[in-house]
């Protein structure tokens, strides 16, 4: 193990993400697939997760992290961190100090059992959210009927149903599994989770487990707090993009009114315990980064919440914020930098944002217009309108 290497990271050393579809990779950011020996993607369907953790070109590509080589696959940790804000990897790297690493299986799981979802976010797409099919097959080519281009997805909405190999799996793992993060679609209508919830509490290793789930919070469950409170520790991502009609904008099948009401419902819920926190969690996108100040003073005076750093998204142009326009860029951030009601604290939150905003990708020129083009042809689908839920916005662009 070398820790000293500048591309050494923890979470591709004992971690194992789950993927809606049933391929799997060391995390979530990395655009590395695990393979077999004839190059092809190692599915739960076919392989073992056995199989998937002690394959060679696994253990490969945690080899050349630790020895100091940058992968390709691993861009966008390190775009993060040439624009000087805190990647992936290195939060990871800060969490998991410590942990040490078994061999014979993972001890960070990262669950992304299926894509079923009630939401269908701008920033999403059909392989993260089921709500997201229609207009997904919409903007594409349509070579196919509708009933033929769904079939695509046979394996997001089967490989994690009823699988009883995968469960016995990770009832096997359960005493050296140290964090259960739990994705969904949306994780709390998803049987998988509920399931693994439910066989650590059974088993008595969720005393020394940690528990996350992230939540579009448009489901209130009465009884999921008191099956946390059995966990060393839980966190309750409640992820929200925009405040009022943006965020049902921006999240299309969300209602705001239900959001504040299960929040509330949970912010009670979880007060009654000292080992759990509710954060609010937001991914600063093209589509809502014009309003993180008006986010902030949303969770902070109105409905004061505890607020995480906005995640950075960089998995494609259209929702990379550094792909922006550079005269929209500079506007939002002059924007964010004077909000009025500024403190330390909302300082050192959108620090990391900025320092994106602040970079400018190789291929900028190329994609500038790419949230502009793509968000124009959603409002076509959708029937909405950027510049009616968004207009000091939109005249940033010109529309």
């Amino acid at each position: 193990m070398t820790e000293k290497s500048p591309t050494y990271c923890k979470m591709a050393q004992i971690g194992l993400n789950f993927d809606m579809s049933g391929m799997m990779q060391p995390c979530t950011i990395s655009s590395y697939w695990i393979k077999d020996k004839n190059n092809n993607h190692m599915r739960l369907s076919s392989s073992t997760v056995e199989e998937v953790w002690n394959n060679e070109g696994r253990k490969q590509f945690v080899a050349n992290l630790n020895n100091g080589i940058k992968q390709s696959c691993c861009d966008n940790c390190w775009k993060v961190e040439e624009s000087g804000a805190q990647s992936q990897r290195q939060m990871w790297n800060e969490v998991l100090q410590g942990v040490e690493p078994v061999e014979d299986q993972p001890r960070v799981m990262v669950i992304k059992a299926g894509n079923k979802c009630n939401n269908a976010c701008r920033s999403c797409n059909a392989d993260t959210s089921s709500a997201w099919y229609k207009d997904a097959y919409e903007l594409g080519p349509k070579t196919v009927d509708y009933k033929t281009w769904l079939k695509k997805f046979d394996g997001h909405r089967t490989t994690y149903k009823n699988n009883k190999r995968l469960e016995e799996t990770f009832h096997k793992w359960q005493d050296k599994i140290i964090f259960w993060d739990l994705y969904g679609g949306e994780p709390l209508i998803i049987p998988m989770n509920y399931t693994i919830i439910k066989d650590s509490i059974a088993k008595g290793t969720s005393k020394n487990q940690m528990l996350q789930i992230h939540t579009n919070g448009m489901v209130y469950d009465k009884d999921l707090i008191e099956m946390a409170s059995h966990f060393k520790s839980f966190t309750l991502g409640y992820s929200i993009d925009a405040v009022g009609p943006k965020n049902d904008y921006v999240r299309k099948k969300s209602k705001w009114k239900n959001i504040l009401t299960n929040l509330q419902n949970y912010k009670r819920d979880i007060a009654k315990y000292p080992n759990m926190k509710l954060v609010i969690r937001n991914c600063a996108t093209p589509f809502n980064v014009y309003y993180l100040d008006e986010f902030y003073d949303f969770f902070t005076h109105h409905t004061p919440v505890r607020i995480g750093s906005p995640t950075i998204v960089n998995d494609a142009p259209r929702t990379d914020i550094s792909y922006l326009p550079n005269n929209v860029k500079q506007v939002v951030i002059k924007k964010l930098l004077n909000y009025e009601k500024a403190d330390e604290r909302y300082l050192g939150w959108i620090n990391q944002t900025i320092k994106w905003l602040q970079f400018t990708p190789p291929e900028h020129k190329k994609y500038e217009n790419s949230f502009l083009e793509f968000n124009k042809k959603l409002d076509d689908i959708r029937k909405e309108t950027f510049v009616e839920v968004m207009p000091d916005y939109a005249t940033l662009f010109k529309v």
